[in-house]
Order: structure tokens, then sequence, then C-alpha cells
């Protein structure tokens, strides 16, 4: 009987992997990367700009170069040049040239008129910082066919500002912006920077649309200088609400100067903008009107939504002066609901007040998500002798009753099987021999359940109520165990950049109904991590994230959890006089009430080289402590090591702690104290492919003075000695809306090994079991 060996076949593909990046990077050296290069010319090597100014940016500078050398990976490895000159030939014909050319790339020649082209943008930028004598240089060094280009820049003496004067045409609106200078852009003193007047225009304009005045915009400020008085100084005047050119414009500007009034507010819970495009007037007045607490609501059958919970994420109502924070709050609020794909809030129609003022009607369009969606998800996974296949189904549904909750179903099924171990005939029939099944059910609320309700809370914080149940029952040979679950609790954004996660009640029910007796027998020290638990905690959590999407800089995660649990219900216990069996107060005979206290810490730091290569630091740490009613933790809250995002080159529940090595069939090796770090290089190498180096470290420890297996125990002076190494590589393939991410990990040092303090290269030889190969979703953290 044949039978496919994914573990033998992605070793085996991996190997070759790593061998041929091997052989790649040998070849790189001895290859000839001037090959293409026609003669006479150079390829261009590298670029370096060389600024006299510290408070230039050279990363600014490198902007405006118009001809870059070809593409590095790990900063020196020109991968997609080699794969071009390795597989392109000169007739240009054939699929191997056309993949050469596809994936590759072109020797970039060096070209003299780019080269002036960098030149006057490089002047032009620096003219635009206020460098207007600024001088910008070339040279050239050789190394036989290939050169580097150096860009000399001396920005010599700046231009500054000698004075800012205002002309404004409206003595409302200059009241209001002279009151406000301190917080300009612009000071005397100040280079004469392009960029700061751009700057200032912006923050004008938005401090006066905060102030009411919705028709002002950018073009209604404009400047002009005056360099002819002092050499190297400017006198600036700033025009604000004129206009020099048609009587059009002059109008708009006399608008402009005016604030704006809301005179209605109405809103369309379920509009459909392609409709509208397409049909026009018709899609329009096809909708139904309905008044509500002041608020015309125009609706078509569709999405049932109640007009509160849209109500209660408005910030604008009618009779107020238009500003834009409360416009950017509303559409932020309704967002948050999850309901709405598409929120687009306009004002139209002004219709003057007085000769002061105007008033306008706010129009609120609100596209819906498909509301109800199904989700399947087929999931496989290879870890050293594991096969594990998995199937996934979720419904949502995101408004089930009508006041935009969000339930959430799903219900899982896996199973698994491991070789090691088991004889041939066994292995020919392919039985699995590991299985897990489970239901999920949660239902988000969008506003605080009991006891909160205050609205500046809400207004400002938009907290929701998540509350939900679920079922697992795991079966393996060594034991059979169950898991039901209820939660409820509370999140909200403390700031743009902090989430909150406050959970008062969740309750677990771990039950062992089956125990294989022989496990047991040889692990002793591990009993009392499989009896039967009733967890009653409460837990918070804090995260942390500056990273803005789509913006190259660098940024920071955080993560804080603490759980304390089985205090409430050991005190009621006590004051009750419940009796206890073998000293622990407990819900039935074989259920004891769990009482500990845990906390971890998850730090990650992003470091973006550039568009292509990033590297990332992370640390985790975390311990538990059993208490008072318990000598240990349930084993389902202890920690452990090892798996496709943690220490990769060991197999989840096969590393520590400690010291310790399970020789056991099934190992599932959990302890209450972790420590672990990772480091990964991620870099892009063709098309939607990207590549990875990594390194993982870390270990589990135990800290319980009734812990009774062997070389376990976390000591101060020596468990650094103790940290499994692991590294390797990994190829990722990114589709935008999924990542799948293929990681190939060896082990580099094994504490379980006293020889050569576990040191595997270059001592020992490597066997399968030291060599893991990790297929998953999205990156690792």
């Amino acid at each position: 009987m044949l039978r496919f060996n994914v573990y033998a076949l992605l070793t085996r593909t991996y190997k070759k992997f790593s061998f041929l990046l091997i052989l790649v990077t040998i070849f790189v050296y001895g290859c000839n990367t001037t090959r293409f290069v026609p003669e006479n010319e150079y390829l261009l090597d590298k670029v370096v700009l060389k600024c006299d100014n510290r408070k230039i940016d050279t990363d600014d500078l490198y902007g405006y170069v118009q001809q870059k050398s070809n593409k590095k990976v790990l900063y020196f490895l020109r991968l997609h040049l080699h794969i071009y000159n390795t597989l392109c030939n000169h007739n240009e014909k054939g699929p191997i040239h056309w993949i050469g050319k596809t994936v590759g790339e072109k020797p970039v020649v060096y070209d003299r008129f780019l080269t002036q082209k960098t030149i006057n943008q490089l002047e032009i930028f620096l003219a635009n910082k206020g460098y207007y004598n600024a001088e910008v240089k070339d040279s050239l060094g050789y190394n036989d066919r290939a050169v580097t280009l150096y860009y000399i820049i001396r920005t010599n003496a700046p231009y500054t500002v000698k004075s800012i004067n205002y002309q404004i045409s409206n003595p409302t609106v200059a009241k209001l912006i002279l009151s406000d200078t301190a917080n300009s852009n612009i000071k005397t003193g100040n280079h004469f920077d392009i960029n700061l007047f751009d700057l200032e225009r912006q923050r004008i304009t938005r401090f006066l649309k905060e102030q009411g005045y919705y028709y002002f915009n950018v073009n209604s400020i404009s400047y002009t200088a005056d360099t002819t008085i002092m050499p190297n100084q400017v006198d600036v005047i700033s025009k604000i609400g004129y206009s020099n050119t048609s009587k059009e414009n002059a109008e708009e500007n006399n608008q402009a100067m005016r604030p704006c009034y809301i005179r209605k507010v109405i809103i369309y819970p379920s509009f459909d903008p392609k409709r509208a495009i397409i049909e026009g007037d018709e899609y329009i007045n096809s909708f139904d009107s309905t008044t509500f607490k002041d608020y015309l609501f125009l609706q078509q059958k569709g999405i049932k939504i109640k007009h509160d919970v849209i109500l209660k994420a408005l910030s604008i109502s009618q009779g107020d002066k238009y500003n834009i924070i409360k416009v950017e709050e509303t559409s932020r609020f309704l967002n948050s609901t999850a309901i709405f794909k598409l929120i687009n809030i306009r004002f139209n129609n002004p219709e003057n007040l007085a000769d002061t003022a105007q008033t306008v009607e706010c129009i609120i369009q609100l596209t819906p998500h498909t509301i109800q969606s199904y989700t399947v998800e087929l999931e496989g996974n290879n870890s050293g002798n594991n096969y594990e296949a998995a199937v996934n189904l979720s419904y949502q549904h995101r408004n089930i009753f009508n006041g935009a909750e969000i339930l959430n179903l799903k219900v899982t099924g896996a199973a698994q099987i491991v070789t090691e171990g088991i004889s041939e005939e066994e292995r020919e029939r392919f039985k699995f021999n590991s299985y897990e099944y489970g239901a999920e059910a949660n239902i988000d609320f969008p506003n605080f359940l009991i006891p909160f309700g205050k609205e500046y809370f809400y207004k400002k914080y938009r907290p929701k109520t998540s509350t939900g149940g679920a079922y697992s029952f795991h079966n393996q040979p060594n034991y059979t165990r169950t898991i039901l679950k209820g939660n409820f609790g509370y999140f909200w954004n403390g700031s743009q950049n902090i989430r909150h996660i406050v959970t008062p009640i969740e309750l677990n029910s771990v039950r062992f109904p089956v125990m294989d007796s022989a496990y047991l027998a040889s692990n002793p020290y591990r009993r009392k991590d499989f009896d039967n638990y009733f967890i009653s905690s409460a837990w918070y959590s804090i995260i942390f994230s500056n990273q803005q999407l789509k913006s190259i800089r660098n940024y920071v995660y955080f993560r804080y959890n603490i759980e304390l649990a089985g205090n409430l219900m050991t005190t009621a216990f006590k004051l009750t006089k419940q009796n206890t069996v073998d000293g622990s107060y407990v819900i039935d005979p074989k259920t004891k009430i769990a009482q500990f206290a845990k906390t971890d810490i998850d730090f990650r730091y992003y470091y973006v080289i550039n568009q292509y290569n990033r590297a990332v630091l992370r640390i985790f740490t975390g311990i538990g402590v059993p208490y008072g009613n318990v000598t240990t933790m349930p084993f389902v809250k202890q920690f452990s090591a090892g798996g496709a995002n943690d220490v990769r080159a060991w197999q989840i529940g096969r590393l520590g702690p400690g010291t310790f090595a399970d020789t056991t069939l099934f190992p599932n090796q959990t302890s209450n104290f972790k420590l672990i770090g990772n480091f990964e290089y991620r870099f892009h190498l063709v098309w939607k492919l990207e590549g990875a180096f990594f390194v993982d470290a870390g270990n589990i420890w135990s800290i319980n003075k009734y812990e009774q297996r062997e070389n376990t125990k976390f000591k101060l002076n020596s468990f650094y000695k103790e940290f499994a190494v692991g590294s390797g590589l990994g190829l990722r393939l990114d589709l935008n809306f999924l990542l799948i991410r293929l990681d190939g990990a060896l082990k580099v040092k094994d504490p379980s090994i006293a020889e050569h303090y576990g040191i595997i290269p270059f001592y020992q030889k490597y066997t399968k079991n030291d060599f893991q190969i990790h297929i998953g979703i999205g990156y690792p953290f």
C-alpha cells in the first residue's frame, strides 16, 4: 500500500532549498555580474550620498535618486541580478530565458543622464528646505566594470524667515487665526521651508474647520515672499480669504469665510452607491422617510437596524455648528459597530443665515456589510512524525438582534496521527490515534451592559460587551479531556494605540474522564496535572501597538495579561464552612476548585529597514503560581514550549521543563514559568514570495515547591544554561488576503543533552527528530 509521506517530502525539499541557498551564495561570489553590461559601460554597484549638514536626513535624499543599484537580499546578496545573469541568454529566447527575465532583475547600467536628473531633483529638494545656495556634485569610483556613484552635497547657508504678517479678509476669521499663532509652524528664524508652509496651510484649514468653516480649504491661503531686503532672509505675507482670479473664485472665498450651522441631518441606513450612480434620482426618490428624534431616516427594505444604535454613534445634531472633529468621531463610531463597510458624511445645500453665517444639510450615507457570512477552513499540519488534519466551520451574523450585535458560531474538528513508536501495520492503515472536536458561540454587544451605562464613557471609548460559551472534547491515547467554558466581559479602546479587555467572569470545567493508568504509572509526577478542576477566574489585558498600516516605520507591539482564579469561591466555601476533600474545597468529590495567579508579557519590536526587508525581535515571559486550595495549576493554564509560533525546532509540548527529557510516546510537557526570545529577519525574494531567517531560544521551568520532575526547577544562577536554541529558514507566500508560511528549523542547542553543553552542530549527528517543518497561516508573531 502506498502512503504519501509528507514529512519526508518536506524534509527533503527544505534540505534541498537550504543546500541550494548555500550553493547560490557561493555562486554569487564567483559569477560574472557584468555579463549583460554592454561594452564601454559600467554596472552601477552602489549609490552613496554624502551631505555636510546633519539636519538633512539622507533617507529623504535617497528618495530623489533616479537610478539605484540592483536589489539586495540580506544586505549583500544580489539574488535577483544573479538569477537574471544565470538563466537569461543573449538570444532572448526560450522558457529558461523567460523565467530569468520574469523572476530576475536586469543589471543597472550607469546612466549619466539620470545622474544629472538626480542632481536637479536634489537641488530642488534642498531649495524647498531653504537651501537655495546648495551645491550638489557627483563623482565615480571605478572597480573593473562596476562603479560606485557618489553624490557630494554642500548645503551652504539657508534662507530664514525674518518676519511674517497676515492679511485676512474677514475680521472674525482674523481674530480666530491671530489668537492661535502660538501653534503656527512658521516662526521667525525658521528655515524658509516650503513644506512648513504647506503644513501651515493645512493647520489653519483644520483649525477653521473645527470652528465651523466647512467650505474653507487650503486654496483660500496664499503666501508672498520678499527676499530683497536682507541677504538670506525672507519677509513673508500670509493672505487669507483673498482671490485675485475670477469672480467665481471670489464667491467661493466669500462662502469659505462664513461658518456653517447644521439645518437638518438626513440618514440613509442602507445606501447602495452603485445603484445611486446607475439609477440617479430614481433611486434617491425611492426611499421611505421616517423622522426619529429630529433625525430624518430614509431607507428601503433590507437591513433592519434600530435607529437608536445609529444615533448613539452620532456626535452631530441639528442646530450644531459644523465641527470636523465631530464628523470624524461620528465616522469612527459608526465604523466601530462593524455593520457598515462604507460611511460617507457630507454637507450640501447651503443657505444664507444673515450675512455672516450659513446653514447646511448633513447627509450620512451608510452602506452595510454582508450581514450573514459563512466560512469553511481546511488545515493540514506536519511537524516531525505528527500529521494533523482539521476543518473549521464558522458562521457570523453582524446584526442578530437588529442592534449591531455580532454573533459568531464556530464548529471545529481535528484528527492527528503520531507514527513514532507505532507498528508498521498501524502505519500502513494510517489510523488517526488522536482527535478533537468542539463548538463555540460568542455575542458582542455594541455598548456596556450592566453595570455600566455612562454616556460620556461610551462616546469617548466605544466600549463593547462580549459573552459566550464553548465546549471541546480531546482524545489522546494517554487521556481524554473535556472543557466546558463560559465568559462575560468588556473591551474598549483607551486611545488610538491602546486596547483594554476586562473579563470579570470566566468559568471553566476541565475534566479528564479517561486516563491511561500505564501513562500515569510512568509519569507519577504528573498525576496532579490531570486532576479535574473547576476554574472561576477574572482577567485583564492591555494591548499597545503603534503600527501604522501602509507606513514604512518601526513599531512596537506589547501585551500584558493577568488572571486571578478561585478567590471568591474558596472564600465563600470558607465562610459557609464547607467540608474539604484531601485539604481542598471541591465542587464534587472528583473536581477541585482551582486557585492561582497567572501573568504574562508579550513584547515585539518591528524594525523596518525598507519596503522589502524588516527584522522582528520578540520576548515572551509568563509565570503562574498556585496557592490556597491547590498545589498545582490546572493543566490547561500552564505554559508549554515549542511549536510553530514558539521555539520552532521542537514540537509543542516536547521542550523542557529545564533539562528534563520526556521519553514517553506522547509527551506533552507543561510548567508554570516560561521565557523565550525570537529573532526573525524577513526579506523579499521574488514575486509574492518572502524569505526568512530566524533564531528561537527559550524554555519552561517549574517554580512549584511540590515539583517532582528532576532537573526542572528554575534557578537564577543557571537558568540561562538551560535555554534551548533553534534556527532555520522560512518561505512565505503573501497573497494579500492570506499569508501561507513554511518554516524549517534545526536544533542548535538541546538542554536535555548533557554532553558539550547540549550543542549539536559539530558534536553530534543530526536525526530526523532534530528537524521540524511547520506549515501555518500568517506570521508567527
